[in-house]
């Protein structure tokens, strides 16, 4: 018959002590993964109390519990951006860069703008410019009909102070 350890622990306690002599006990593998206790008992969907009677010396979790702790860091290994760690810190990472997007889309908008209000003033001084030079062609044609009214009317004086 078997003794109440072997019981508890399964049929599967050699593959269990295997797997403790490759990896670790529970404790070394979760803090392996980079786990939070309670997080390793979402993932393994086991009740926080049972993680903590395992943790304890003298006390083993079940083998199926070692073989899926196993399976998890071969995933980690194989996978590397599958670890939270890295998951977390990506997932930081791409906050980060949305943001300095966002931001750099916010200058590039304002500079835009910038550049618009701009190119609209050297439009609007472009048009005055226009308008101030074709002032200036206006005068020049008032001063040279003027300096033509003066010659006609000095040379008009002159004629009739001449009689």
């Amino acid at each position: 018959m078997e003794s109440t350890e072997n019981a508890y622990l399964g049929p599967y306690s050699e593959e269990r002590k295997q797997v403790i002599q490759e990896i670790g006990d529970i404790e070394t593998i979760r803090k392996t993964l980079g786990l939070s206790r309670r997080k390793i008992c979402k993932l393994l969907l086991v009740d926080p109390s049972s993680w903590t009677r395992w943790s304890k010396e003298g006390s083993d979790a079940p083998a199926y519990i070692y073989r899926s702790l196993q399976w998890c860091l071969a995933i980690m290994e194989k996978y590397p951006e599958a670890h939270p760690i890295v998951r977390s810190l990506s997932y930081e990472k791409e906050n980060k860069v949305e943001a300095l997007s966002r931001k750099i889309e916010d200058r590039i908008g304002l500079h835009k703008s910038i550049v618009f209000d701009v190119q609209m003033e050297v439009n609007q001084m472009k048009a005055e410019n226009l308008k101030i030079s074709k002032m200036n062609q206006d005068l020049k044609k008032i001063v040279i009909m003027l300096s033509v009214l003066v010659s006609v009317l000095s040379a008009f004086l002159v004629f009739r102070l001449a009689i």
